[in-house]
């Protein structure tokens, strides 16, 4: 093996034990009203006294990666474990395919409630904040 692919396999590993640290941190309940199937996620990865809890959508259509404030938490755990902000998507399409393994959840779309700053998706100019 070569240097490449050495890093590359270490990368993978890390990615798999971020992935498992928010899996086995987060719980994710059903709620039941008027016939609307609701699902609701609550972290525990970063913060074990913050118990908000981010409606995720339903699991037929999960949105929970559209709200800002429940991605952001994420994003900024992955960042405080020393993650790049360019590897950021690729952590969270892992963890997407972990919740479709473990809690038969589909997501729909796949954009991100994330800053410009985490995606690994550069536009070819300089972006500005009015």
């Amino acid at each position: 093996m070569n240097i490449s692919e050495n890093l590359q396999l270490a990368n993978q590993k890390y990615y798999k034990y971020l992935v498992d640290c928010i899996t086995n941190k987060t719980m994710i309940t059903s709620l039941s009203t008027n016939g609307d199937d609701s699902i609701w996620f609550r972290f525990y990865f970063d913060d074990n006294d913050n118990h908000t809890q981010y409606r995720g959508g339903s699991y037929n259509k999960c949105t929970i990666f559209h709200k800002i404030n429940a991605t952001r938490r994420i994003t900024n755990f992955l960042i405080s474990d020393g993650l790049q902000p360019k590897e950021i998507t690729t952590v969270l399409n892992l963890l997407k395919l972990r919740w479709v393994e473990k809690y038969d959840i589909c997501f729909g779309d796949y954009n991100y409630g994330l800053p410009h700053e985490f995606t690994k998706y550069r536009l070819p100019f300089n972006y500005t904040k009015y």
